[in-house]
């Protein structure tokens, strides 16, 4: 097999590999590597493993910020290998979220939603198989004492703070348990907690069978 330099002034893109431009040498190896109707390359399959042995080691190595503008989208950050995604960006960004997402005033400045509200939000976008009953409502029917006493056991060592979820503890020293005691963030009068656990099991068990293939039916 011919040396790397020499398959990459084959298949133009020694230029590219010179400017580390790892994405675009990948993107113009792609007809050849994916032919019409034919097999690819073997040469150029091998090519594009000795690209991406380098991409790896130079994303691992490099120490330059992303040289595009960051822009975020329902995938996530969008970016080029190893001119945007380097492992020390990637790390970057990700502390940076953290941060932000754990500054009390970023709460403050994005207001507070009812129960009901946070609930829909994750069944909208979260995967529904895991908001069958939402987010919230989930810890009523589970009972608000055990989150509540797991809290007070784990934010001290997990979280920025020290100090559990005021909401939850005022719910649970009142005596608001949820779907137990009728009250928790939700207001369960009148409902059975048996019957609202098995609407919620039959829920997910019609959603697994609804999307399970034909074959697996049985």
């Amino acid at each position: 097999m011919a040396s790397v330099d020499s398959l990459a002034r084959e298949f133009g893109v020694r230029d590219l590999l010179e400017a580390q431009q790892y994405t675009a040498a990948l993107e113009r190896l792609i007809p050849i590597l994916y032919p019409d109707g034919g097999a690819p390359d073997p040469r150029a399959v091998a090519l594009r493993e000795a690209i991406l042995t380098e991409l790896r080691e130079a994303m691992r190595t490099a120490s330059h910020p992303p040289r595009h503008r960051m822009k975020f989208g329902t995938s996530g950050w969008r970016g080029l290998l190893y001119e945007d995604f380097t492992v020390r960006n990637v790390a970057c960004v990700t502390q940076g979220l953290i941060d932000t997402l754990l500054d009390p005033r970023t709460h403050a400045a994005l207001g507070v939603a009812s129960a009901e509200e946070i609930d829909r939000c994750a069944r909208e976008m979260l995967a529904p198989r895991m908001c069958i009953t939402g987010l919230i409502e989930q810890k009523d029917i589970s009972g608000l004492d055990t989150h509540a006493l797991a809290q007070r056991a784990l934010v001290p060592v997990l979280h920025h703070g020290d100090k559990p979820r005021r909401a939850l503890q005022d719910l649970y020293e009142a005596g608001h348990l949820g779907i137990k005691t009728g009250k928790g963030f939700y207001d369960w009068s009148g409902k059975d907690p048996g019957e609202v656990k098995a609407e919620a099991r039959s829920a997910a068990i019609s959603y697994d069978l609804e999307r399970r293939p034909a074959t697996d039916k049985r």
